[in-house]
């Protein structure tokens, strides 16, 4: 899962997400440790609530994506 997630995220997002599951209870966490697929509804859900991009970035992102 870290390959896919490094490839459709900036550092920034990464770097947001790892101190939101820093601040997840114990049992999230194992829970997610466990379920891979509820952890990448997790991640998107970080991604879309923190997500302070510019449109700017996001085109360069996807022109960037398609050389």
């Amino acid at each position: 899962w870290y390959a896919e997630l490094r490839e459709r995220t900036t550092r920034e997002e990464r770097r947001r997400i790892a101190f939101m599951w820093l601040a997840l209870p114990q049992r999230t966490r194992l829970y997610y440790e466990w379920h891979t697929r509820a952890f990448t509804h997790w991640v998107d859900l970080v991604i879309v609530s923190t997500g302070t991009q510019t449109f700017e970035d996001i085109m360069r992102m996807m022109v960037s994506a398609r050389r």
